[in-house]
């Protein structure tokens, strides 16, 4: 099972990762280890809840109450703020690389299951959303 990470999920390009994940089969093809979104807080648990995500992280962390209970009694973790979405970005995805250097038994191993680009505009203080995939 394939792992995926979706970065500004509510947006327009994290709804259309959304609508793909769900056309290739939702939560019993891809296992959704965190979705992020912003002010759509209901949006935000929807999708959470429609892919089974491990963990769903509002930017403001003034939504934060409103987030676990959009989410209460579906057993996903809710965070808030910046911080918290370093971390679901750096949450691992996935076991044993499937890249061909691990293919042939580097002993290093790969650590693009901890890898996520995480985009901002200079000038901006959001975050270009972006599916991470494993």
């Amino acid at each position: 099972m394939r792992s995926v990470t979706i970065l500004g999920a509510t947006g327009s390009v994290g709804e259309s990762a959304f609508d793909l994940l769900m056309r290739a089969g939702g939560p019993e093809a891809w296992r959704t280890v965190a979705l992020t979104g912003g002010r759509n807080i209901a949006r935000l648990a929807e999708m959470a809840k429609a892919l089974r995500a491990e963990l769903a992280v509002t930017a403001y962390p003034e939504l934060l109450a409103d987030l676990r209970q959009a989410l209460q009694g579906s057993g996903i973790a809710a965070s808030a703020g910046a911080a918290a979405i370093d971390e679901a970005a750096a949450r691992p995805r996935t076991g044993p690389c499937r890249r061909s250097s691990a293919r042939r038994g580097s002993r290093r191993g790969c650590r693009c299951s901890n890898v996520a680009a995480l985009w901002r505009l200079p000038t901006r203080r959001h975050w270009w959303p972006q599916a991470v995939w494993s």
